[in-house]
């Protein structure tokens, strides 16, 4: 078990990133703004703001893992899917975002953040607690949105390649144009690993260490292809309207677990997500403002088994598609100095449809969802906006037409289920200045998680879906305060501190029991979690920046295994991070120490802790071109992840990007 003395040292010890003003720390071309250094407790825990001349070759969930509170479990390699917990929550409790359009509604796959790299993306917000209206539904276990690049005037040309360990090869090109009434974006991202990293085989006897080898990683390989366009169009100063689409195609190899590596299943995800925004000032009169968000987002999954490598039992080959449309309206309006009101309203359509070609009846029948939501948020402001409070109602109302006749589910059972559901969310949060320097933050909500559909009605091999599921319910709350100041003629320019306390109860939790060779879905579950989070960040002099987070959470089980963590949540994460940059160069040099963790509800299968090292440093030559070189894992640790996929050891990869204006 790790010492608490040693998280201690290496919290007071660790450094990071560069503050600047307006509780900005940039770190090598990314800019991290938490929560709790923004004036509105309305505005997202952190932000990243990510530049264009960043060399770096990560992927978005490598640069979320660095925020407190916020925890990656890796189903793999580069590339591999990831899972994402927020203060202790379930993968499936955190909402995702790209440009305004959800990526976690009815299907459990499609691309995620380990398959986005951010070399095409401008910021990315993280919310923790409160989660605006503009996002329609409140997000249980917190939320993600992910925002492309801005277009800023004029032509401007981006072109990249970088590679590295594994036989990997990362690329883009881009071109946009701003003028006065149209801008565009064009890109395209292309990104590919062999995979093929060293890693140490315990042979499926994790307690004889003497049958230990090292081996390579088999039928890992991945290809991902993301062309995006994005057209702003300003109708007039008020007026503004926007089309994005991304297209995202990933193949790759499903190597298996460690000891049982497959050789020829694969996993092909295609998906294509599209928006058209509207947003107008001065809509009728000067204090009213509208935006709608008209959003389709397609999925098609095709997996293949022939030789039932992956332990399901049977061969398989499964084309899945799933289909959301989407309407968001928002209407705020300043109502004086004191009242803002913001409503908005929210049509989804879901839809899914099975096939599996082994199976005698390929195709499975389509299921169906339908929401119309509602949501009511208010703001009041005083003494000057130093006591602010912020309320917001929402009412779920959902429509179901679930099918479970998926030919490629091992049983003859099939059902159907048309049901409504109708829930009341609700959230507030208060913070008030005391000092300049000083201010007091707190939030409280009562949320849900629909199940998706693949907990309804099931997927590929010996799944059952439940069409009985209810949707999960939770209390959440925080409470913490925020210090900075800054001086001029001092070391320390400038030094930020916040510290939250934060807890959540969840009810009705959705779990997978086994039994008679079949995993079903059923609500049985419960779980609370407590703990902190603590930011410090500086800068030092001219020239070093530095900053660490640190993160204690006791997650719980409250149900069938009671008082046992929660699989996948350490108690205790530090993330550092130690900055030079002079001039045109910069270097760095972070860590992440996690705590033992858990692989099973049981508690018998144990992650032990481990210290990550990564360094790099870069050069940007007459801001046109941007060399980087990057080392992962300098320490070589041997290390497993979620459900035991084994993880690459030491890496080296670089970057060089060319800019044209």
């Amino acid at each position: 078990m790790l010492k608490f003395t040693l998280i201690i040292i290496s919290f007071l010890f660790s450094f990071e990133s560069h503050a600047q003003d307006q509780g900005v720390v940039e770190i090598d071309k990314i800019i991290i703004v938490d929560q709790n250094q923004s004036k509105k407790t309305t505005e997202p825990s952190s932000v990243i703001n990510i530049k264009s001349s960043a060399p770096k070759t990560e992927t978005i969930a490598e640069v979320v893992n660095k925020i407190s509170g916020v925890h990656i479990r890796r189903f793999g390699g580069l590339e591999a899917a990831t899972s994402v917990s927020i203060r202790g929550s379930s993968h499936d409790q955190v909402s995702l975002f790209l440009d305004g359009v959800s990526l976690d509604s009815a299907s459990a796959q499609g691309i995620g953040l380990g398959q986005i790299p951010t070399s095409a993306i401008a910021k990315i917000e993280v919310y923790k607690s409160f989660t605006p209206t503009e996002f329609g539904l409140g997000a249980l276990g917190g939320l993600i949105n992910i925002s492309s690049q801005a277009i800023e005037s004029g032509l401007h040309q981006r072109y990249g390649l970088g590679g590295g360990s594994f036989f990997t090869l990362d690329s883009l090109a881009e071109v946009t144009r701003g003028g006065d009434k149209h801008d565009f974006m064009w890109g395209i991202e292309y990104r590919r690993t062999k995979g093929n990293f060293s890693f140490l085989d315990n042979n499926g006897t994790p307690l004889n260490i003497n049958d230990d080898q090292s081996v390579k990683r088999q039928n890992n390989e991945h290809q991902f292809i993301h062309p995006y366009f994005k057209w702003v169009f300003r109708i007039d100063g008020d007026k503004e309207l926007k089309w994005i689409h991304h297209f995202f195609r990933k193949d790759s190899g499903v190597p298996g677990l460690g000891t049982f590596q497959s050789q020829n299943s694969d996993l092909s995800q295609t998906e294509w997500v599209s928006s058209l925004q509207y947003q107008q000032k001065n809509f009728i009169f000067d204090q009213l403002e509208i935006s709608n968000n008209l959003y389709t987002r397609w999925i098609k999954s095709q997996f293949t088994d022939l030789g039932a490598e992956i332990g399901l039992g049977a061969a398989q080959d499964n084309d899945n598609q799933t289909l959301v449309m989407g309407d968001r309206l928002m209407v705020k309006y300043h109502v004086n100095s004191i009242v803002q009101l913001k409503f908005g309203t929210e049509y989804i359509f879901e839809s899914f449809w099975p096939k599996d070609y082994i199976a005698t009846t390929s195709k499975g029948s389509n299921s169906r969802r339908q929401q119309i939501n509602v949501s009511l948020e208010p703001h009041f402001h005083f003494f000057n906006q130093r006591l602010n409070f912020y309320l917001m109602g929402q009412s779920l109302n959902a429509f179901y037409n679930i099918n479970n006749n998926d030919p490629s589910l091992n049983t003859v059972a099939a059902f159907f289920s048309a049901r409504q559901e109708n829930q009341f969310l609700g959230s507030a949060a208060v913070n008030y200045q005391l000092f300049k320097f000083l201010t007091l933050k707190s939030s409280i909500s009562r949320l849900v998680r629909q199940p998706k559909f693949y907990e309804l009605f099931g997927d590929q091999g010996s799944v059952v879906g439940n069409p009985q599921l209810i949707s999960e319910n939770g209390i959440k709350y925080d409470v913490g305060f925020l210090f900075q100041s800054k001086w001029k003629h001092h070391l320390f320019k400038k030094v930020i501190f916040d510290a939250q306390l934060f807890s959540s109860h969840i009810n009705d939790l959705i779990q997978f029991e086994v039994a008679s060779g079949f995993a079903r879905a059923a609500n049985v579950g419960k779980t609370k979690t407590l703990g902190i989070e603590v930011n410090l960040n500086t800068k030092i002099w001219h020239y070093f920046n530095f900053s660490t987070n640190y993160t204690f959470q006791k997650s719980q089980d409250r149900s069938v295994f009671i008082g046992n963590q929660l699989i996948g949540r350490p108690k205790h994460e530090i993330n550092t991070e130690l900055v030079f940059k002079f001039k045109g160069f910069s270097a760095n040099v972070a860590t992440n120490l996690i705590d033992d963790q858990f692989l099973d509800s049981l508690n018998t299968q144990r992650i032990n802790n481990r210290l990550i090292v990564n360094m790099g440093m870069g050069y940007l030559y007459k801001e046109r071109i941007r060399f980087g070189i990057e080392a992962k894992n300098l320490t070589g640790s041997q290390i497993v992840d979620a459900v035991g996929f084994p993880l690459p050891g030491r890496s080296y990869f670089g970057r060089v990007d060319v800019f044209f204006n």
